[in-house]
Parts: C-alpha cells; sequence; structure tokens
C-alpha cells in the first residue's frame, strides 16, 4: 500500500523537510519520476531527463553520480545481445554509447523486422511519456499543497513583514503587490490535471488558495484553503473519481488529508506531544506556541482550510 504522498518524499528525496517542501514543483516531480524508476533503462533516461532540465538542481549531484556508475554498464550488457541494443537505443536516443548501440544493432541485423520493432518499442515509450505527464499534473496537487503548509512552518515567517519574507514565500504567496494597509495577502492557483475512467480521461482542477492574515503589513497567520479541496485532493493523489456530496467519498477524502497533514506536521508538531483528538477538525495540533487546524466543509461546494499560527512562548 502506497503511504501518503509527503511519507514518500521524505523517504525517497532522502533530503530534508525544507528541501522538500520547498523544491520547485517541476524539479521535484522530475526528481521523483528518476527515484520511482524500476526498469534500468527508465531510470538512466529519466536521469538524464532531469540533468538536461535542471544541470545545477538540486539533487544534480546524486543523480549524475547515479547516471555515471549505472551507465556503462547498462550500454555493456545492452550491446551484447540485439534486443538489448533495441532497449538502449530506445531510452536514451541522447546517451553517451548511442552510436556505439546502433552499430551493434546494425551488427545484429538490418532487416526491417529490427526496424519495425524498433518503431513498435518506440511508440510505447511515447505512451509512457504521456502517462508520466499525467502522473506528474496529479501530483502538482499534493506538491502545491504541502509546499505552502511547509512555508508556514516556519516561525521566522511569523511576525515578520511582507517584504522581509524568504524568496520562496514570496513566490508562493505574494505573486501580485499587497496593498498599502491590506489585511490579507491571497494568490490562488487552479491546478488541472486529469482522472482516467472507462470513459476516458476526465479534467479536474484544484483551486488551491494560500493566503496568510496580515497586522500592520506583519503576517500572523498562514492559510491553505479550496472549494471541496480535500475531495479533490484526494482524487488526484488516489487517481480514483469521487462524488463531493456523497458521504462515504468526503469520509474517505477527510482521512487522506489527515494522513498527509500528519505527515507533514510530524516533525515540528510531534502527535505524541501536540495531537488532540476533535470531531469539529481534520486535524488539530497545539503545542510549543504552535496553532494547527484543518476544518472539511460540510457538503458540496464549500471550502476545506487549513489554518497556522505561531506566537512564540513567552
Amino acid at each position: 500500500m502506497r503511504v501518503s504522498a509527503f511519507l514518500l518524499l521524505m523517504t525517497f528525496l532522502g533530503c530534508s523537510m525544507t528541501q522538500q517542501m520547498t523544491a520547485p514543483p517541476k524539479e521535484l516531480a522530475a526528481y521523483r519520476a528518476f527515484r520511482d524508476a524500476a526498469h534500468p533503462g527508465r531510470r538512466l533516461a529519466r536521469a538524464q531527463m532531469y540533468l538536461i532540465k535542471f544541470p545545477k538542481g538540486r539533487w544534480s549531484e546524486e543523480v549524475r553520480a547515479a547516471f555515471d556508475g549505472e551507465e556503462a554498464s547498462y550500454f555493456e550488457r545492452a550491446q551484447a545481445t540485439r534486443e538489448g541494443a533495441i532497449d538502449y537505443i530506445v531510452d536514451l536516443p541522447e546517451g553517451p554509447n548511442i552510436e556505439a548501440a546502433r552499430a551493434s544493432l546494425r551488427a545484429f541485423s538490418a532487416a526491417s523486422q529490427d526496424l519495425d520493432v524498433l518503431q513498435l518499442l518506440t511508440d510505447v515509450r511515447r505512451t509512457e511519456k504521456q502517462l508520466d505527464k499525467l502522473t506528474a499534473q496529479r501530483e502538482r496537487v499534493t506538491e502545491r499543497i504541502t509546499a505552502a503548509v511547509g512555508l508556514f512552518l516556519d516561525k521566522k515567517v511569523y511576525g515578520a513583514h511582507v517584504d522581509d519574507v524568504s524568496p520562496a514565500l514570496k513566490r508562493l504567496l505574494f505573486g501580485v503587490p499587497v496593498p498599502m494597509g491590506s489585511k490579507r495577502a491571497t494568490i490562488r492557483e487552479d491546478v488541472p490535471f486529469k482522472l482516467p475512467t472507462s470513459q476516458g480521461l476526465r479534467d479536474r482542477v484544484a483551486h488551491v488558495d494560500v493566503w496568510a492574515t496580515l497586522d500592520r503589513g506583519r503576517i500572523v497567520e498562514g492559510h491553505v484553503e479550496g472549494i471541496d479541496l480535500f475531495v479533490v485532493w484526494a482524487e488526484a493523489d488516489k487517481v480514483r473519481v469521487l462524488d463531493v456530496g456523497r458521504a462515504s467519498d468526503r469520509a474517505f477524502a477527510r482521512a487522506h488529508a489527515r494522513e498527509i497533514l500528519a505527515g507533514a506536521l510530524e516533525a515540528t508538531l510531534p502527535a505524541g506531544r501536540c495531537d488532540q483528538a476533535s470531531e469539529k477538525f481534520v486535524i488539530v495540533r497545539r503545542c510549543d506556541g504552535w496553532e494547527v487546524l484543518a476544518t472539511m466543509g460540510q457538503g458540496p461546494s464549500e471550502v476545506d482550510s487549513m489554518t497556522i499560527r505561531y506566537d512564540a512562548p513567552k
């Protein structure tokens, strides 16, 4: 069974919470695609793709070391058979040994059937890339929400003036100038994705509002919310069509949100010290000056929200 998306980040990425939750979404998706690949050729292809797109990325050293350490042995195995040569050509069309792989294929056979097989495998890889794209779109929902939560779990945010917050929070939160004297700074992102169904792909959109309550320009609360957000989030993460009006589906979405948020909060507000059960909230954590409340709307088209605040203990 798959663990929560946040815990997957912790387990597979092998880096700090801050790195995971503040990583640029496209880079994080490319890195996760590399780490999740089971087939050696796909792993190398995704490693190469990551390095092309993010040559100085935060995981570039790890990915480059893996590619350099694995590509030579993969090619050595590939050139031993006609099938292996085809795999290398399809997986790594820009690989360092691509010409040698093509020469190996010609040496084995230049028959038209080999070219047909090569074209067939190329078409399969193209389909896999499309599936990877759909997966990345769905993962963007979780990444957007957990990134906002992670930034609001920084004590330095609270009491800071909007002009002085970190560049990451500015990009996430203050996409537009904050009017003088405003008591709220908000930015909305619509995150589209598609769900596969027996009738084909179904379009979905997660409306994610990230905003801060301001007091004379200083941040006092962080908020992440959206209409039917927890239901849509569960759809994207679990690849499952849900009915926002069905009680069982809403309970499923509630449990899903609680699972991921519990993992996201654990490092800062551990359950053993901070957890407080409540039927009213999806999750409640209060301790060490922190208060985190997640609430699900009572029915369809209502707002699901999470509020985070911190007051330094006196």
